[in-house]
């Protein structure tokens, strides 16, 4: 396992670890969707990410 799978592994144990719901937000850059992803697959139907749009975004990129 390379470092980058260890510390998302680290990352899904902690969410998994704590066993509640999450809402993650997600400002569409890596580290964020990453945290998304981990709060995710730990936590399945008890993650939620949002976003908000404030007119900086196209609607592509939300």
């Amino acid at each position: 396992m390379n470092l980058e799978d260890s510390l998302f592994q680290q990352l899904v144990s902690w969410f998994h670890n704590r066993n509640e719901k999450v809402i993650v937000a997600l400002s569409g850059g890596v580290d964020s969707a990453v945290v998304a992803m981990a709060a995710k697959k730990a936590l399945d139907k008890n993650a939620i990410a949002v976003t908000a749009d404030y007119n900086t975004l196209s609607s592509e990129e939300l």
